[in-house]
């Protein structure tokens, strides 16, 4: 007991509670910038690794940073952005910055109203250059009401690929139109917050993307509570991810801060079907392989038993900072647990790893970061063959390249000024022929399908070289711009076949 209380003591205490505010999208560029102070060491811990966090966090933090850290242009971007925030929370500041096209403030309450436009061009591999997949259009919506409630709505005219089977065009004959990329109710308290809605989450070191929870799959209805208690984080949600159907995912992830340089994770994840969201799930606290075991002790031998079988995932992180500006950090995801092997040919086994490295400067006026990374996902991870994959919409709701492949990501960036960031960036695939949804059979027909370890049939490695800019001429608006050299060996999975192009984009969006 002793020891336990030694460790309790040597964790960081949480911070004080924010006023509610919006959450950030795990999207927005803040989101890596923060990331990069708090390793550091120029910002304390906001919970980066489990997205969204809330604007109002950040701004707490920023505060927290005191003067010096303002030398850092990251810092001084940072604070433009969350002004209003930072703002509310200490009314002498004298920052600058737009407000909100509407914004009725009426004692504890604040209604504001921001319309925001992008608009440019994008090209992808193997597509000529096209504007549908940058140009945009949307209003956020956002009622505070103080000291607990925060409401958010927003609302995006678009493109969205296969729309036309579930929503009217806004113009005939294309697949534009409106949906709400974020909406939902938060209630915060000392410590945490609870929040039902639809949104975006992130949950991992990953910096191409998540392995097990991440941002490339659609958004999801859910409910989700979070708690921050002495250096420990704990987040579990609920979602609805098909309501014909009753399927659900269920999550649940807790970092603990087991010294000032090492942060521990373990996430938790299981599909299932069900009429309603199971309690258990919904609550969070029970691991969830007891969780299947107790449903099965309900049923008993009834026959309905065969169809409580889940498909639990669960992932394994580990960041260390040997010292300050550097961070080194590993994950290891398992792929439903009740298949796992132990005998020497492991064949049946779907696991995925992430070798990440994190290096920015501290201290320099033009601060340079270096950012790289090695995924690997076993072919047939995320489906299995009793139907309950983590698949949302057509994506994986974990790595975004899906299962079957290997990936090497390295990007080097240097931030000139408070407006200007620039980079270039290598990023190297092999992918093998397995496809997001195609099980491995664990009967005897399986016998003929490839191991999960080795890429499958015909394997494309692409390789791709860009440079990329970003200018932030003002708190609302900025350009974006990024051009490379795209090379693809055994395009399409055709053995010897070749391709080779110019990739890009360029944008500009502004918000009020």
């Amino acid at each position: 007991m002793a020891s336990l209380a030694g460790l309790a003591l040597a964790l960081p205490s949480a911070a004080e509670p924010a006023p509610p505010s919006e959450r950030l999208p795990s999207s927005h560029w803040a989101c890596r910038e923060l990331r990069e102070l708090e390793v550091a060491g120029v910002l304390d811990s906001l919970g980066t690794l489990t997205l969204p966090v809330r604007r109002g966090e950040v701004a707490a933090a920023l505060l927290r940073s005191g003067a010096a850290a303002s030398k850092d242009p990251r810092v001084a971007r940072l604070r433009r952005e969350f002004a209003l925030e930072v703002r509310e929370l200490q009314p002498s500041s004298d920052s600058e910055f737009t407000g909100p096209a509407v914004r009725v403030v009426d004692g504890p309450g604040d209604l504001r109203l921001s319309p925001d436009l992008a608009a440019g061009e994008s090209r992808d591999p193997g597509e000529a250059w096209r504007s549908d997949g940058v140009t945009r259009m949307g209003l956020k919506s956002t009622f505070v009401l103080r000291p607990r409630l925060a409401l958010s709505l927003d609302v995006v005219a678009r493109k969205y690929p296969g729309s036309a089977a579930y929503a009217d065009p806004l113009f005939r004959g294309t697949e534009i139109t409106m949906l709400a990329e974020q909406a939902y109710a938060q209630i915060d308290f000392d410590h945490g917050s609870f929040t039902v809605g639809r949104d975006r989450s992130r949950w991992g070191l990953g910096q191409t993307g998540s392995l097990i929870l991440g941002d490339g799959a659609a958004s999801m209805t859910s409910l989700e509570y979070e708690l921050s208690w002495h250096g420990l984080r704990f987040r579990s949600l609920t979602s609805l991810l098909q309501p014909g159907s009753g399927e659900y995912l269920s999550a649940h992830r807790v970092e603990v801060a087991a010294s000032p340089r090492l942060m521990l994770a373990a996430t938790e994840a299981a599909r299932y079907h069900s009429n309603q969201p199971e309690w258990l799930y919904l609550a969070g606290v029970v691991p969830y392989t007891l969780v299947q075991r107790m449903q099965e002790a309900d049923a008993g031998h009834d026959s309905a038993s065969a169809s409580l079988r889940n498909n639990l995932m669960v992932a394994f992180e580990a960041a260390l900072r040997p010292r300050t500006g550097l961070e080194l950090g590993g994950t290891l995801l398992l792929d439903d647990l009740g298949q796992i092997e132990t005998t020497p040919q492991r064949t049946r086994n779907r696991v995925g790893y992430q070798l990440s490295g994190l290096w920015t400067q501290v201290g320099a006026v033009r601060p340079f970061t270096v950012r790289a990374e090695f995924t690997r996902v076993d072919n047939y991870v995320y489906s299995v063959e009793y139907g309950e994959n983590f698949i949302h919409q057509g994506r994986a709701l974990g790595y975004p390249s899906g299962p079957d492949v290997a990936r090497a990501w390295a990007q080097v960036l240097v931030d000139l000024d408070r407006a200007w960031r620039a980079g270039i960036e290598f990023d190297y695939t092999a992918k093998g022929e397995g496809r997001l949804g195609e099980p491995l059979d664990t009967g005897p027909a399986g016998a003929s399908q490839p191991p999960p370890p080795e890429l499958s049939g015909v394997v494309e490695k692409t390789s791709t070289l860009a440079a990329s800019a970003r200018w932030l001429s003002r708190d609302n608006v900025q350009f974006n711009g990024r051009m490379g050299l795209f090379h693809a060996a055994n395009a399409g999975h055709v053995e010897g076949a070749g391709q080779s192009q110019m990739i890009g984009s360029f944008s500009m969006e502004v918000r009020w």
